[in-house]
């Protein structure tokens, strides 16, 4: 999926949804430190996609790898 432009964008509103509908109770959990306006649904997926970068850029061996590398495969790649 693509992070500039709205090529993807269909695909981003499908994972945000999906997002904002699940709880920490659900599987798979909502990304940590990540929320939406719940208003403008454009803002809210450049919002995710600037989070999903910033989720993939994580480096192995960063403390917080193995929790980035979950919530990046939950929510940054088109579903199967």
């Amino acid at each position: 999926m693509t992070f500039d432009g709205d090529k993807d964008d269909a695909t981003w509103k499908t994972l945000l949804e999906k997002h904002k509908s699940s709880s920490d109770s659900n599987n798979p959990p909502k990304i940590s430190g990540f929320t939406t306006t719940d208003t403008d649904t454009d803002t809210d997926i450049k919002a995710l996609k600037e989070k999903c970068k910033a989720l993939l850029l994580t480096k192995k061996g960063d403390s917080n790898w193995d929790t980035n590398y979950k919530d990046a495969s939950n929510w940054c790649v088109k579903p199967t």
